[in-house]
């Protein structure tokens, strides 16, 4: 029998990269491809900190914080998260935010099941 903390560990699967298509930052008619995992209490932490604790600017930082391209590697620095809050669509950061957060699920996944 395992560990009530494997269980919880297993049934959150924070290792498990998500993929999700943005129109709005693509080009040449396609949209952007991007990926993420999930966050974790220490990313929300993190993206909170970065924006002082103020929930208008913690979506921005937390995009920056965990938005992959297609092989996994970081599209924004942490610094990017200032010029995402000035100049970033913000339905566009919000739906990435809780895409990112597991409060909202990419079409694909919700088509799945």
């Amino acid at each position: 029998m395992s560990s009530l903390i494997e269980r919880v560990k297993a049934h959150y699967k924070a290792d498990e990269l998500r993929h999700v298509d943005i129109p709005e930052w693509g080009e040449g008619g396609e949209p952007l491809k991007a990926a993420f995992y999930p966050a974790t209490m220490r990313d929300v932490s993190m993206a909170m900190k970065a924006a002082d604790n103020d929930p208008s600017r913690y979506n921005a930082r937390l995009v920056a914080l965990k938005l992959l391209d297609a092989d996994g590697n970081r599209l924004f620095g942490m610094a990017d998260g200032y010029d995402l809050e000035q100049s970033a669509d913000p339905t566009v950061l919000t739906r990435l935010s809780l895409f990112i957060g597991g409060y909202l699920k990419p079409i694909e996944d919700v088509e799945k099941n």
